[in-house]
């Protein structure tokens, strides 16, 4: 039981620690701009509570679209690891292990893979969406940081390909969600101090990505060694 809490903390800290990711957090108020059809001086300084409303509801609606497609990743990868068979489940581990090893790897800076460098732009170009509007644009913009976000999201996938467990998967790409979305409410409830809250959280970027890379390069080693194993309930 103690593993499977631990894959669950990992989960729910690789989302959070995913936000401050180098192409995430200093694009977030142009995003908050392309979801809500305001503009930053909109947002900032004295604001009414009709723009806080739109704010929280687009956030909300935004974290339901982005959600959805980071938990049809997890699914998928299960839905991979029941095809293969359980005689090749350790070979699943042992690999895997390796891959969140080297994600590591790339976030602490000690190796560099340029895919995980990519992310796909969108034009922002500001004007009024309606809610289910920002609801498929969360899933767009999910499909564009997949690459960024890449080592922790897939180390995640690849813990939830080796249980092979739906429920389990669906649970874990959920707290990954729920971590990577915190952020962003809290954002959303103090948007008036979007710009200080930016400014000053850019600085510990190149830290969060260490901290996120020692977390995978743990993760990892304890998926070799077979330290992740669930215990059958």
């Amino acid at each position: 039981m103690f593993a499977e809490e631990v894959s669950y903390s990992v989960a729910f800290i690789g989302g959070f620690l995913s936000f401050f990711s180098g192409c995430v957090l200093p694009l977030i108020p142009a995003y908050f701009t392309y979801i809500t059809g305001f503009s930053i001086k909109d947002m900032t300084g004295d604001i009414d509570i009709k723009i806080r409303s739109k704010v929280l509801l687009s956030t909300l609606a935004f974290i339901f679209g982005f959600s959805v497609i980071f938990i049809l990743v997890g699914m998928s990868a299960t839905y991979l690891g029941n095809v293969i068979t359980d005689n090749n489940k350790d070979l699943i581990r042992i690999i895997g292990g390796h891959f969140v090893i080297f994600f590591g790897l790339h976030l602490t800076g000690i190796v560099k893979i340029r895919l995980f460098e990519y992310e796909k732009r969108f034009n922002m170009v500001q004007k009024r969406v309606s809610i289910l509007g920002t609801f498929f644009i969360g899933m767009a913009f999910a499909a564009g940081w997949t690459p960024c976000i890449g080592p922790v999201l897939g180390s995640i996938t690849i813990m939830a390909m080796e249980r092979q467990d739906i429920q389990h998967s669906i649970l874990l790409l959920s707290l990954y969600s729920f971590g990577f979305a915190i952020p962003f409410l809290l954002i959303s409830i103090f948007i008036n101090f979007i710009l200080v809250f930016i400014k000053k959280a850019s600085r510990f970027i190149p830290y969060v990505n260490i901290a996120s890379g020692l977390l995978l390069i743990a993760i990892g080693i304890m998926l070799i060694l077979d330290r992740l194993s669930f215990i059958s309930l």
